[in-house]
């Protein structure tokens, strides 16, 4: 009952965006303003307060990093495997190869753990992504131009690395780890701490209706009958892979194993298809991707945040 009623309340605030979106309250320059305001200040002021209340006995040594980083490799193995099933064209299958294991987990993935688990549960978001983000910024993409040149380049592999170190959301989550590991937060003046209140107040909600004026729900049928495949990839076996993998080797706590499953089923992230655009791969197709898989998952979230709940107690 709790997911359903947290996938309700998403599913209202991004229906206002989509309302807002089409009665030309926002704009698309709008969308592209609320989307900078995000990522430049918002998301990473979020990130970092949900840091400075980490709690480092969530984690049993580095058993949940391990199985984590090991369920996206064997995921992403099947992401190569399962994406040349299909005669795709070489500038498709390099946005299904994109796509396949990196999850919107700024813009969907805080807002449904926050809403769903609490404090933990933004905790537990923010953990998977300091773990995640190095990986699934930099090997999907060097495959996705492997599968749509035949090659990658050192030079590729340097850009990659350091726009990963460079993105502001990373380094504010991680500098939050670091004084709340070590138990500095008391040490932010009170202050500080109100003004970062309000601003982290101000970015899950932003986000989602951010989310829904780029949606557009009156062609779903028709985006899934063209790119079932790919949705069937992020949305259940990349979630399938990572659930065994926690079930097999259970490290962590219960709210940590659930968060680590869910995240793994959050549609593919918003910047996929900027990344295709500018590599020249089929841009189109990864937009509507990106954007169809976003309202979809709000179903199949629901069934693996239900299911995790009965599996880890």
């Amino acid at each position: 009952m709790n997911g359903f009623l947290t996938n309700l309340v998403i599913f209202i605030v991004m229906g206002l965006g989509w309302y807002m979106r089409r009665c030309g309250k926002i704009t698309e320059a709008g969308v592209k303003d609320i989307n900078a305001l995000l990522f430049s200040l918002l998301m990473p002021v979020t990130f970092f307060k949900s840091g400075l209340g980490f709690d480092a006995s969530m984690i049993h040594g580095w058993g949940f990093a391990g199985v984590m980083l090991g369920a996206y490799i064997i995921a992403t193995a099947v992401m190569w495997f399962f994406s040349g099933l299909f005669n795709n064209s070489p500038d498709r299958r390099a946005v299904s190869v994109l796509t396949g294991v990196r999850p919107n987990a700024v813009f969907v993935g805080l807002p449904v753990m926050s809403l769903w688990l609490g404090q933990a549960g933004t905790e537990a978001m923010l953990l998977c992504i300091a773990i995640g983000t190095p990986y699934f910024n930099v090997v999907p993409l060097l495959l996705s131009q492997i599968a749509q040149t035949g090659k990658a380049d050192m030079k590729s592999v340097r850009t990659a690395f350091v726009k990963t170190f460079k993105n502001p959301i990373l380094l504010a989550g991680m500098f939050g780890l670091a004084l709340g590991a070590l138990g500095w937060s008391h040490y932010i003046p009170q202050w500080t701490m109100r003004t970062i209140n309000v601003l982290a107040g101000c970015g899950n909600g932003l986000a989602l209706l951010s989310i829904g004026a780029a949606l557009h729900p009156e062609r779903l049928l028709d985006d899934i009958r063209i790119a079932w495949s790919d949705m069937l990839m992020k949305l259940v076996i990349h979630p399938a892979i990572m659930l065994l993998a926690f079930w097999l080797f259970p490290f962590g706590s219960a709210p940590l194993l659930r968060v680590g499953v869910v995240s793994a089923a959050v549609a593919p992230a918003f910047n996929c298809y900027i990344l295709a655009r500018g590599f020249g791969m089929d841009g189109d197709y990864a937009a509507m991707l990106v954007a169809s898989s976003t309202l979809l998952c709000m179903g199949t979230l629901l069934f693996w945040m239900e299911l995790t709940t009965r599996l880890f107690v």
